[in-house]
């Protein structure tokens, strides 16, 4: 698919049309389940200022059908980075382009509201995400405080103080702990880059069909479903 918009597609706000807020719910449930309250909470907040629900929407003669969701908001400690979350192409439509549209669409959108950084997290699109210019990154907060550690990738564990607590550190410690992370990041992206995706019988069977390994455990990490989330950035 051409990464110009085709003309029976259309990116539109969910708190503008309504009407698409149960197939949204329902699409995302499918895939994320949740309670329909906890959901259509998230869903309901969007607005004009973040955070926003961006619905790709096909039309068919006078009618519209949802194709795929996209949430952005955000970052506290991050004024200058959007945070992209919830990116989903109804299920049926996978693997012909929506997806990389979608993206290419909600970080236009982003980018027009004055954001030079995108970030989002993932447990099993790695390669998706790749392909589209996002690189591994150090953890980021979504809420303004501190990263815990239960919510880091275990190869993280060790990364920055200034990460995981509110802390204080000498400037010589910081710069020595950051570059460790990045050097981290860097390495994983060197090694993603250049890695053939091994199609084990395992690895067809589990959930996390596109998911990149990072090191040689991971595909045990894929199919026992423990594999860690791992936060990605791309420049806008």
């Amino acid at each position: 698919m051409s990464e110009n918009m085709p003309n029976d597609l259309e990116l539109s706000l969910l708190h503008r049309k309504p009407d698409f807020l149960e197939p949204c719910m329902n699409m995302l449930n499918d895939y994320w389940p949740k309670s329909r309250t906890l959901r259509m909470r998230s869903l309901t907040v969007s607005c004009d200022n973040l955070p926003t629900s961006l619905i790709l929407l096909q039309k068919n003669g006078d009618k519209e059908e949802l194709i795929g969701h996209a949430r952005i908001n955000t970052l506290p400690r991050h004024p200058e980075g959007v945070w992209v979350e919830s990116v989903m192409i109804r299920d049926d439509l996978r693997g012909k382009g929506y997806g990389r549209l979608l993206m290419m669409k909600t970080e236009e959108y982003a980018r027009a509201h004055g954001f030079t950084e995108s970030y989002l997290s993932t447990y099993d699109q790695q390669g998706f995400y790749g392909k589209l210019g996002y690189e591994f990154c150090p953890p980021v907060c979504l809420y303004g405080g501190a990263v815990h550690k239960n919510f880091l990738p275990k190869d993280f564990h060790y990364s920055p103080q200034s990460y995981l607590t509110p802390t204080k550190k000498s400037n010589d410690d910081e710069k020595k702990d950051k570059t460790k992370v990045n050097g981290l990041c860097k390495l994983a992206n060197e090694f993603t880059k250049s890695l053939v995706i091994p199609q084990t019988e395992e690895l067809k069977k589990s959930s996390a069909k596109a998911y990149v390994p990072l090191c040689k455990n991971d595909i045990q990490r894929v199919t026992n479903k423990s594999a860690s989330k791992m936060f990605m950035k791309k420049q806008l």
